[in-house]
């Protein structure tokens, strides 16, 4: 944990915005009147072993769950492995070194930079508009939209020329 780097990422999915399973058994058709929206995650990663540290997804980015992520590095999350059904322990945690992330709202915020503070953090905003600064998370989320995304339902892509013609909109899931 000697550097950590931290990210929000606007997931390349529609998604149904509700907070339960209930809408999992409807047709398609029904599913489709509720409200639909692309959701957002944060990541932080260690970057010497690449492990994910915490990790939460959001319906708009803001300091309260990007403080709720940085709380997420400092604990052992076995029992969220446990609960999700995991064969080994999620237990990666402790002292954050050098905290490194964009120049995001949630991050530049004066509640979460306190929040790095109390933590004994060090903390490194590099300039904006240079993600090789922060290379391994921005790597990650690539990754995501690369390899992950083209396999769920309700893709968005990065961009509407990769979309074409998928109706996003129709296959979104909770």
């Amino acid at each position: 944990l000697q550097r950590v780097e931290m990210d929000e990422w606007q997931i390349d999915l529609a998604s149904l915005l509700a907070e339960s399973g209930a809408l999992d058994g409807l047709p398609t058709e029904e599913r489709i009147k509720f409200e639909v929206g692309r959701r957002w995650i944060y990541v932080a990663i260690d970057c010497a072993t690449r492990c994910i540290l915490g990790f939460r997804i959001v319906e708009t980015p803001n300091a309260d769950d990007a403080i709720r992520t940085l709380n997420l590095i400092i604990q052992d999350k076995t029992p969220i492995a446990e609960s999700a059904g995991c064969q080994t322990p999620w237990n990666q945690s402790g002292g954050i070194g050098i905290l490194v992330t964009d120049q995001g709202s949630a991050f530049a915020s004066e509640k979460f930079r306190t929040a790095v503070i109390e933590l004994g953090t060090t903390y490194e905003a590099p300039p904006a508009g240079v993600p090789k600064l922060r290379a391994r998370i921005e790597r990650l989320f690539r990754t995501f939209g690369i390899q992950l995304a083209p396999l769920l339902i309700g893709r968005t892509s990065s961009n509407p020329t990769d979309r074409g013609d998928y109706p996003s909109e129709q296959w979104a899931a909770l």
